[in-house]
């Protein structure tokens, strides 16, 4: 049995950064122009997460912790794409794959501690 079979390819993990990438920037857009809609649903789990209350201007998308929901997708999503670009794809895939998996955390603990 060939031994390429259990190999990705340089294709396919270019694929995989791509779409992570494209996830990244791609919430990012969606963040900053949707702001008012996601508002509502972000700021009570991010507020819990970073255990701040939440003053008069928290709806302010430049103020912590809500600035987190569009600049470390963006931030991501660049340096995963400057990597590959580069030819650093093994560590592109974890760069761009940090914002997902750290926003699925967040819920299930939240999700788990709140017992919703």
């Amino acid at each position: 049995m060939s031994s390429g079979l259990y190999q990705r390819t340089t294709a396919q993990r270019h694929g995989v950064v791509h779409t992570l990438v494209a996830a990244n920037l791609s919430f990012t857009l969606v963040a900053v122009f949707a702001w008012p809609q996601l508002l509502p649903w972000l700021e009570p789990a991010l507020y819990w997460a970073a255990g701040y209350q939440a003053g008069p201007s928290s709806s302010n998308m430049m103020h912590a912790p809500l600035l987190f929901v569009w600049v470390g997708p963006a931030i991501c999503g660049f340096l995963g794409w400057l990597l590959v670009k580069f030819g650093k794809p093994e560590l592109a895939g974890p760069v761009a794959a940090f914002p997902v998996v750290y926003a699925v955390c967040v819920a299930v603990v939240m999700y788990l501690e709140l017992g919703a």
